[in-house]
């Protein structure tokens, strides 16, 4: 199959295996283009983390679960042992190994080359094949490692998280606070994970006769809430106490719209060398 309709069954139908193998592949079809496209990433999702063996001459990769570059998953349900890596690297006394994943399972791939070079093996497809970890196998056989520099993880949303939101009238606390008025706003609705920036404005001005202003800021800022600082100026003379009774006195019927940006987290999408 390689339209994307969504399968459904009737009642009182025949189920052949055919229709649960289409099912099945329109459902992972699905969901490689909305890890690929919705969520542009790829790499090791949960798991698959890189442990010696007792003789430190291989590995064992634990259980886990990747996506490659087209969003298909490739998992593994227990730990799988590598042997010994044993290619010979010619010219090289200790050459480095990578730990890949493919749709096969894990692998070792020989770089060609030693410690502190770049690039991955001839082999190595970036992007269907999730690297893993490195290793160097030194001349007595053993292996020092992983350096996990090359090691590609998925990782969250690319796109930013927005959230905004508008204060009811009469929703804020207000203090007084040197020279200026302060209250806090709640943006616990939006659910950010991390501290967004904010932008803010007074969506609801009251009547501000006799004071230039007002002046908003913003301050302390925390995934579920921020200060807002509200400061004017007299045009009569009055004393900072009394321009922050008159600030008092109109912030009720003030309402402060905001918005917040969550920016993305974790590393670029694109992997070294390009998709395959």
């Amino acid at each position: 199959m390689t339209r994307l309709d969504r399968l459904d069954y009737v009642e009182g139908s025949r189920l052949l295996a055919r229709d649960l193998g289409d099912s099945a592949r329109n459902e992972a079809r699905w969901q490689g283009l909305h890890v690929s496209q919705a969520h542009d990433t790829w790499g090791v999702a949960t798991g698959l983390g890189l442990t010696f063996t007792p003789s430190q001459r291989s590995v064992v990769v634990g259980a886990g679960a990747a996506f490659d570059c087209k969003g298909q998953v490739i998992s593994l349900a227990s730990p799988v042992a590598l042997p010994e890596p044993n290619e010979v690297v010619p010219g090289i006394a200790a050459p480095t190994f990578d730990v890949v994943l493919g749709r096969n399972g894990p692998r070792w791939e020989a770089t060609g080359a030693g410690p502190g070079q770049a690039g991955f093996g001839n082999r190595v497809r970036i992007g269907m094949d999730i690297p893993l970890g490195r290793y160097i196998r030194m001349p007595w056989g053993q292996l020092v490692g992983p350096d996990s520099g090359l090691r590609k993880t998925a990782h969250p949303m690319t796109r930013p998280k927005v959230g905004f939101g508008l204060t009811p009238a009469g929703g804020l606390i207000w203090m007084p606070s040197n020279g200026t008025i302060r209250a806090v706003v709640d943006t616990s609705a939006a659910a950010f994970s991390s501290t967004p920036r904010y932008v803010a404005w007074i969506a609801t001005r009251p009547d501000m006769s006799g004071l230039i202003g007002p002046f908003l800021s913003l301050s302390s800022f925390y995934p579920d809430r921020f200060t807002v600082r509200i400061l004017a100026i007299s045009t009569l003379g009055d004393s900072a106490v009394g321009v922050q009774l008159s600030l008092l006195g109109r912030a009720a019927a003030m309402r402060i719209a905001w918005v917040g940006i969550e920016s993305n987290a974790g590393c670029s999408s694109n992997p070294p060398g390009g998709f395959v």
